[in-house]
């Protein structure tokens, strides 16, 4: 299924709901998810968008996602965004497994979600604005997209037929910046099916393709 993505005045887009960007409206009792770099030092991943489960289910006919709850996407993708980089590059293909994270909170019925805004040494956020998601069918030849098969580069995810598409995200305009994935990549969140079925995201792996 297409991602499209709209931005409008984040005091619009409801707590939880499916969007891009901005912080992710996460339980109370979660903390933000963090990473350790080469030398130990933690980090917090950067946020891509949460996926409200139930948003998402008419558009996925095989019953592949869950169909409440709702998926947070974060990654280490700091350095390619343009006026940023904060992180190192990370290497194309196969990423170790602590380069992405996906959560599932299955219930959507937690009252308690508040935004998780990160905030940079001047007390700006350092994410791009919210951009509310809506999902439309059909597979794009480049583009965000859940499920289905990957864009032209990404062929080779799919050589394990034990392995999804799960989140295929796009260079493209984020905010006043720039995810540039050298020009024309992208990056693909995938899973294994049993591990999709049994609702255990913890092993989600990521796959850079820029050529």
């Amino acid at each position: 299924m297409i991602l499209k993505t709209q931005t409008i005045n984040p005091e619009e887009i409801p707590l939880g709901c499916s969007k891009m960007w901005g912080g992710p409206d996460l339980p109370e009792d979660m903390e933000f998810p963090m990473f350790k770099d080469e030398v130990g030092d933690e980090y917090h991943y950067r946020f891509i968008c949460q996926i409200d489960c139930r948003e998402a289910a008419p558009f996925d006919p095989e019953g592949l996602l869950p169909k409440t709850g709702i998926l947070y996407f974060f990654a280490r993708i700091g350095y390619y965004f343009s006026n940023s980089f904060d992180d190192e590059p990370r290497n194309d293909g196969w990423w170790s497994p602590e380069d992405t994270k996906v959560i599932y909170v299955p219930s959507n019925e937690d009252k308690n979600l508040a935004e998780a805004v990160l905030l940079d040494d001047d007390n700006q956020p350092i994410a791009p604005a919210d951009e509310r998601i809506s999902f439309k069918e059909g597979i794009p030849e480049n583009g965000h997209q859940l499920l289905g098969r990957p864009s032209y580069l990404g062929d080779e995810i799919l050589e394990d037929p034990d392995r999804v598409l799960l989140l295929q995200l796009d260079s493209c305009k984020a905010g006043d910046e720039e995810l540039n994935f050298c020009d024309c990549g992208m990056l693909y969140f995938t899973i294994r099916r049993a591990d999709l079925a049994a609702k255990d995201f913890s092993k989600v792996q990521g796959y850079l393709a820029t050529s």
